[in-house]
């Protein structure tokens, strides 16, 4: 899959749970994947089902794991 189909299907996926690409600032493409990152807001936390959502007790980050159907999201949410 091309770097520009990946994104594509990601912004379609992401779309689905009423995101977008734009919610983050930091896009990297991963050999299974993409890793988001992004400011901490409710829009995406309300998105993200709490299955999903973890705090890193060391950084106090939270992190998300997402898998559709090709593509497997990382998500990383700083303050």
């Amino acid at each position: 899959m091309t770097t520009l189909e990946l994104f594509n299907k990601a912004e379609e996926a992401l779309n689905n749970i009423g995101l977008s690409l734009d919610d983050f600032y930091s896009l990297e493409r991963s050999t299974v994947g993409l890793r988001l990152q992004g400011k901490y807001s409710e829009k995406i936390v309300k998105a993200l089902t709490p299955e999903k959502l973890s705090i890193n007790k060391h950084g106090g980050w939270v992190v998300a794991e997402i898998t559709t159907e090709e593509i497997s999201f990382g998500i990383t949410l700083t303050w």
